[in-house]
C-alpha cells in the first residue's frame, strides 16, 4: 500500500515539474508575444522575471518538498499543476477578464500565484511544525 502512495506521490511530483516548467516557457512566450510592441527593453525584462517568479520560486521548492509530509507535499504539486494551467489559460486569451488591458493580466496572475504559493507554504510549514511539537 505504501509503496502505491510512493508512486502517486512521485507520479504528482513530476507532472508538477513538468507542468511548471512547461507553464514558465509558455509565460514567458505569451509574455514576450504581448510586449512585442513596446520599445523597452528594461519594462518587458521586468515582465518576464515577474511572470517567471512563481514558477522559480516552485523549483527553488522543489527539492525541499521531500521532507515535508506526504500530505503538504500532495498540496503543494497539486497547487502547482493548478497554478500552471489558470496562467495558460489567462495568457493565453482563453479565459479574458472584460475591460483590462493585457498588461493587467501579466501583473495580477503572478501576484495572485504568489499569495496563493505564500498561504499554501504557510499552512505546510505550520502543520509541519504542529507534527513535529505532538
Amino acid at each position: 500500500m505504501a509503496s502505491i502512495q510512493n508512486y502517486k506521490l512521485k507520479f504528482l511530483r513530476t507532472i508538477s515539474l513538468v507542468l511548471a516548467l512547461l507553464g514558465m516557457v509558455i509565460s514567458f512566450y505569451f509574455t514576450y508575444t504581448a510586449g512585442r510592441n513596446n520599445d523597452s527593453i528594461l519594462l518587458r525584462l521586468l515582465f518576464l522575471v515577474w511572470v517567471s517568479s512563481p514558477y522559480l520560486m516552485f523549483l527553488f521548492l522543489y527539492n525541499r518538498l521531500k521532507y515535508w509530509s506526504a500530505s503538504a507535499q500532495v498540496l503543494f504539486y497539486s497547487v502547482m499543476i493548478f497554478l500552471s494551467l489558470v496562467s495558460f489559460l489567462f495568457y493565453s486569451g482563453i479565459i479574458m477578464l472584460s475591460n483590462s488591458k493585457p498588461a493587467f493580466i501579466f501583473l495580477a496572475i503572478p501576484f495572485i500565484s504568489w499569495i496563493v504559493i505564500l498561504a499554501v507554504f504557510v499552512i505546510a510549514r505550520f502543520s509541519l511544525r504542529k507534527k513535529i511539537n505532538n
